[in-house]
């Protein structure tokens, strides 16, 4: 999902992110500094992103347990 994400928003930034994954943060350090600062923002909000969907479904989940009848054996 993340990568997906910031696929959407930027693909250049998705390629760098697979690289610091792979290769650590010293992909950043080759940018100039205004790249840095966008491509962080990005990343930032793609996790942001990506974590507030995590908390939509768990609270679609609870709200769909919460209302299933309980029947007693």
């Amino acid at each position: 999902m993340l990568f997906g994400l910031l696929s959407v928003m930027d693909s250049e930034t998705a390629t760098l992110f697979l690289d610091m994954v792979k290769r650590g943060p010293s992909v950043l350090a080759g940018l100039p500094p205004e790249r840095q600062i966008l491509v962080q923002n990005e990343i930032g909000d793609a996790f942001r992103g990506v974590f507030l969907l995590v908390a939509c479904f768990s609270g679609t989940i609870v709200f769909a347990a919460s209302t299933l009848p309980l029947r007693r054996l």
